[in-house]
């Protein structure tokens, strides 16, 4: 985010921000060296950094920007899919300032703003004074619409896959619900969070069927990890489930310790789950479009659950 007439505005509009961090930063910035180009040509307040990037990891980038003093003063945040234990002090060691786990809630990123912007960047809206009230009883006191309630924060910790509630779609589509979660039960975000997902899903696919066909395990397993996270942000559970299943393989494939029988009988995983992969993100992308001709009304309750690692 670089210093500008509006930056005072940034804690008001950070569910834009939100969309970038899910689904935006594969177009605005697709490698570390575009990173290091962007820090190169200016000044930036705060630097989110995904650990999971083609041609240098954000591991990687980081050591160039700190070799390079290219963020001097700059929060550096890691974000990673891979919220396991001990996660935050690896990366709090190897030079970040922080962290955050994906797919996060808007609490999280507000939290994470606030800690890190500069107070002259932060701007809380005004509240409205009270309103004398008319004479009488007291009302009752009534609780907020849990259309408006902050989803909890993600936990960090490892867990179990969620079991899938009694309203997520049986045929593995999309879950509007745990949609509107993601995106702080804001309709419109969500909206723009769909359109996205659609308008990238050819391009997406095509990268990941290239990088299949060539046998490209490392950049292959960078965008199903992608994939996984967008996904589950628009309510895509079983779509992400299959792309993590199939980075994990692909991550096996490509570790030099796994025996060789465990080795092929990732590889195969990876041949059977390709084509389903690229059918059910097809399938969800159309549903997406639809989702966004039809309309979309969903109540959001509960807080969303983390992509795992």
């Amino acid at each position: 985010m670089s210093k500008g007439s509006k930056r005072k505005k940034v804690l008001l509009l950070f569910p834009a921000l939100l969309v970038a961090l899910l689904v935006l930063v594969g177009v605005l910035l697709q490698s570390g060296g575009e990173c290091l180009e962007k820090l190169r040509a200016g000044h930036y307040d705060l630097v989110l950094l995904d650990d999971m990037m083609p041609e240098l990891s954000g591991t990687e980038t980081l050591a160039v920007i700190r070799r390079e003093h290219l963020a001097e003063g700059t929060p550096v945040v890691a974000l990673t899919a891979n919220a396991i234990n001990g996660a935050r002090e690896k990366y709090l060691a190897q030079g970040f300032d922080d962290y955050l786990a994906k797919p996060m809630s808007t609490k999280e990123l507000t939290e994470l703003l606030r800690r890190r912007l500069p107070p002259e960047m932060q701007e809380t809206p005004q509240e409205k004074p009270a309103e004398t009230a008319p004479a009488g009883p007291p009302a009752p006191a009534v609780e907020p619409a849990a259309a408006h309630a902050e989803p909890e924060p993600v936990s960090a910790a490892p867990s179990a896959a969620p079991a899938a509630e009694s309203d997520a779609p049986a045929d593995g589509g999309i879950d509007t619900k745990l949609g509107l979660m993601y995106t702080g039960g804001l309709e419109d975000l969500y909206r723009r969070v769909l359109g996205m997902f659609a308008q990238l899903q050819p391009e997406k696919a095509a990268k990941i069927a290239a990088f299949y066909a060539a046998e490209d395990w490392e950049n292959y397993t960078i965008e199903v990890h992608a994939l996984k996270s967008t996904a589950l942000s628009i309510g895509g559970r079983a779509l992400s489930a299959q792309a993590k299943a199939l980075e994990l393989a692909a991550k096996a494939v490509r570790a030099p310790e796994t025996p060789e029988a465990e080795r092929e009988a990732a590889l195969a995983q990876i041949r059977a789950g390709q084509d389903p992969l690229m059918a059910a993100y097809a399938a969800l992308a159309a549903e997406a479009q639809q989702l966004l001709a039809d309309g979309i009304a969903s109540p959001v309750e509960e807080k969303p659950p983390s992509d795992g690692h």
